[in-house]
């Protein structure tokens, strides 16, 4: 995409856990790309996913909606993509990014903290995508949905579940 695109003709990427690391990677890179940007990350994570959607406002004169919920509750990943469309127009791209890991071993994981990982990769990820893609068949354009690992999900490691 030419980054000489009219706002109108941009087209427009959700991201989740978008604050730091790879989420802020991938937002800068698309709104390089010339995308649009809805940036999703938990409330305290205020400050750094602020300070990542004016690093690419300045950077790549992206527009940048920054919305802050929990994945792993239904409403907040409806109300995001609400949001993003209402301020942005429509949604091009999902990336669920958002996700945890636990750092013990899996004898010693208890139920809630299997619970709690279960609710942000998977749940988390599922919500990701069933309010993109029912705003992509809305739009009747189609799009992109698009799922990020951490490495451990190719390569195990004995001292971490998830």
């Amino acid at each position: 995409m030419s980054s000489s695109s009219t706002p109108e003709t941009k087209r427009v990427a959700i991201i989740t856990g978008a604050a730091e690391g790879i989420g802020r990677a991938i937002a800068l890179r698309l709104a390089k790309d010339g995308f649009d940007l809805g940036l999703f990350d938990l409330p305290r994570a205020k400050e750094r996913l602020e300070a990542v959607a004016e690093e690419v406002r300045t950077a790549h004169g992206a527009r940048v909606v920054h919305v802050y919920g929990d994945v792993s509750k239904e409403d907040d990943v409806r109300t995001l993509v609400e949001t993003v469309v209402q301020e942005l127009g429509s949604v091009y791209a999902m990336i669920a990014n958002a996700g945890i890991c636990i750092n013990q071993v899996l004898h010693e994981t208890t139920s809630e903290d299997a619970d709690k990982l279960l609710d942000i990769n998977v749940k988390g990820t599922f919500y990701s995508f069933k309010y993109a893609a029912i705003q992509m068949i809305k739009q009747g354009t189609g799009g992109r949905l698009v799922g990020a690992a951490s490495i451990a999900g190719k390569r195990g490691a004995w001292t971490v579940v998830g």
